[in-house]
């Protein structure tokens, strides 16, 4: 009576071990197969275990790779499990390796025979298993057969990497050379050349992807940043970017992919005002070398207002701003303060009336027309008096003897005087 175990090759055809129920005791003598091994069998020698159980395993997976290297295949033997019952008999459960559904059972191996001995307190163990020669051959053909329709596979999978490249569509390209590697695993012959094939046009496409810095800038309480990807110096799209907030303080998209231009823009939500952040931007795809770093800062940069001096015309305030730090500047406030001066006050208070030496007002006004300024610009500005200004003046010159008037402007702290005599 046998028990069976399937040993898988590399890429999961099958070859089925049959063992003998129980294994026969420790012989007081050498067998002769073990000094002469018959035509069509193999003697498979573990080397010394302190457990049964893993030197028999040893010595049927050394019997296999010695009819496996006949076959001319590459192997992989994968043991779950292989335990003895206190009255010898075996339990064997094997695991193939692969998630491809097996092609078959190539052939039976049968065991024949097994003895094992006791070296210094450990265990050695000789099997014999029987595999004829018209089963090499058997198993040649399949493995050939089943080759060729794995090769075609492979190939498939590199026409398709091709003809997606050459279409500028890179991460189907590089997904089908990906599976084309992948499949190479799989392969019985020229397996290592395969592979190299197919990693060479993984690699190549990943040298050729590259990504540059296009702008950073602020607008108001955000920040944008924006890259464009190239692959072989043209832009490309679908390519995935990531960016890291490295240090400061936001929120930041952290993937995006690239448009048809090849433009890929991080958009970052800056919740305080830091005056170094970094931000890095990198192509999201392994293997690609691609770091970009970002410095900024989120204080925003306040505009710097130079006026030239305040005129009254035709009953307006007449002046010119400038901005010179390249920021945009809005007033829409102004504050408005006269002030009367006059003379020989003490002869007025005796014989005519009771006047002070000065008189003073003030007022605040909303601009029905904000003044907008570009950065790193003029501005010529005009403001009418308005009937508070003419009331307020006309009420300050009835008296005797005023000797002058100061006119004074506050615009968002931007202080303007003139003096009227």
């Amino acid at each position: 009576m046998f028990k069976s175990a399937a040993i898988s090759l590399v890429g999961g055809l099958l070859l089925r071990l049959l063992f003998p129920q129980q294994f026969p005791p420790p012989l007081s003598q050498r067998p002769v197969f073990i000094e002469q091994i018959p035509p069509e069998h193999y003697l498979g020698i573990s080397v010394e275990y302190n457990e049964l159980a893993k030197a028999r395993e040893d010595s049927i997976q050394n019997a296999v790779k010695q009819i496996f290297l006949q076959i001319g295949a590459e192997y992989q033997l994968e043991f779950e499990k292989l335990a003895y019952s206190n009255n010898n008999q075996i339990n064997v459960s094997v695991t193939d390796k692969f998630s491809y559904s097996t092609a078959g059972i190539l052939a039976d191996v049968m065991v024949k025979d097994s003895y094992y001995k006791k070296v210094k307190g450990k265990y050695m163990v000789y099997t014999l298993v029987y595999f004829p020669q018209s089963k090499i051959i058997q198993a040649r053909r399949l493995i050939e057969e089943e080759n060729e329709k794995r090769l075609s596979k492979y190939e498939l999978f590199i026409e398709k990497g091709n003809a997606y490249e050459s279409q500028g569509k890179i991460i189907d390209a590089l997904n089908n050379y990906n599976m084309a590697l992948r499949q190479a695993e799989y392969l019985y012959k020229e397996k290592d050349l395969k592979k190299a094939l197919a990693r060479s046009n993984i690699d190549n496409m990943l040298s050729r992807i590259t990504l540059k810095a296009v702008s950073n800038y602020n607008q108001r309480d955000r920040h944008f940043i924006s890259c464009k990807v190239f692959y072989n110096g043209e832009p490309v799209s679908e390519i995935p970017v990531r960016f890291q907030l490295t240090e400061g303080n936001g929120f930041i998209t952290p993937l995006t992919y690239s448009y048809s231009d090849g433009i890929v823009q991080c958009d970052v939500n800056v919740s305080n005002e830091y005056p170094s952040n970094k931000i890095k931007a990198w192509v999201d795809i392994e293997g690609v070398d691609t770091n970009l770093m970002f410095n900024f800062s989120s204080v925003l940069p306040m505009p710097v207002i130079s006026v030239s001096p305040l005129e009254v015309r035709d009953n307006c305030f007449v002046f010119e701003l400038k901005e010179s730090n390249d920021v945009d500047a809005v007033f829409e406030q102004y504050e408005v303060s006269i002030n009367a001066e006059y003379k020989n006050a003490s002869f007025i208070n005796y014989y005519i009336a009771r006047v002070d030496n000065s008189k003073h007002a003030s007022c605040s006004f909303n601009l029905l027309n904000p003044i907008k300024i570009k950065g790193g610009s003029s501005h010529h500005v005009k403001i009418p008096f308005n009937s508070w200004v003419r009331s307020t003046k006309g009420e300050l010159d009835k008296w005797y003897m005023r000797s002058k008037l100061d006119y004074s402007i506050v615009l968002n702290g931007t202080s303007l005087s003139v003096t009227v005599q």
